[in-house]
């Protein structure tokens, strides 16, 4: 199979590296050239002082949203389960993987939008 195009939203995140680049690379391998893989995740800021601010902010972010007791415990149980790398890091897996042109094309705290494109 090819796809022209696809497009993660919120999983890749839960990935230890090992993973991610199998991931990468059979998404490689279904593109044609002009190819296009966007995707949007969560990521740690690369530096602990700004993993730290980011971190911070969701947590007030989300206690003062409006969740219950109940959904907020449940937010941390989940985060358990995240494996966050850098923009900066899964930059690097998806060249290491073959693609040449990678680019973070929006970026807000924790999440980020990366787009590769396979020539």
């Amino acid at each position: 199979m090819v796809f022209d195009a696809v497009i993660s939203a919120l999983s890749v995140h839960h990935l230890e590296d090992e993973n991610m680049m199998n991931l990468f690379s059979e998404i490689y391998q279904v593109l044609p050239e002009g190819g296009v893989f966007a995707n949007y995740d969560q990521f740690c800021a690369g530096q602990p002082e700004m993993n730290h601010w980011f971190d911070s902010y969701w947590v007030s972010y989300l206690m003062h949203g409006g969740l219950s007791n109940q959904e907020i415990e449940q937010w941390k149980e989940r985060r358990k389960l995240d494996r966050e790398c850098s923009v900066e890091q899964e930059i690097d897996i998806l060249k290491n993987c073959g693609f040449r042109a990678v680019k973070c094309v929006y970026s807000y705290q924790k999440f980020s939008v990366l787009v590769a494109i396979k020539q």
